[in-house]
């Protein structure tokens, strides 16, 4: 297993049966703004914890964390029956996911700055500079 895939099947995995479970709990997410509530906030905790650790690609972890997520709704859904709207309620579905996602990993990296003092951006070269407090 090469380092890459060491560092993106763990949040992929993670993502799949986090989604799976948490629609046995809440039933499908989308039917209820509690359902809502807990899948983004489970999500974005996920994120800030588990997607923004350090490693060669600042989005290799998040994404992966994505595509788990979004295969554990999609698996979910077909669990309990698509319906004729399918397409629009996955569509739906990656567009808050990813938003939420998006969040988690703003709000972990500021995170790691404040615990870690480390803060990985991209130079005008393309290269990562380290921020130093």
């Amino acid at each position: 297993m090469t380092r890459d895939t060491a560092e993106t099947l763990g949040p992929l995995v993670t993502g799949a049966v986090s989604a799976a479970a948490m629609q046995g709990w809440t039933g499908w997410w989308l039917n209820s703004g509690a359902g809502v509530a807990w899948t983004l906030g489970m999500f974005f905790l996920l994120t800030a914890l588990v997607g923004t650790s350090n490693t060669r690609s600042p989005w290799a972890r998040p994404v992966a964390l994505w595509v788990g997520c979004m295969t554990g709704l999609t698996a979910s859904l077909f669990w309990v029956g698509p319906g004729t709207i399918w397409p629009i309620v996955l569509l739906v579905s990656s567009v808050l996911t990813a938003g939420t996602i998006m969040v988690g990993i703003g709000v972990g990296r500021v995170r790691a700055y404040l615990l870690d003092g480390r803060l990985h951006v991209r130079g005008r070269d393309g290269t990562h500079v380290r921020s130093e407090p």
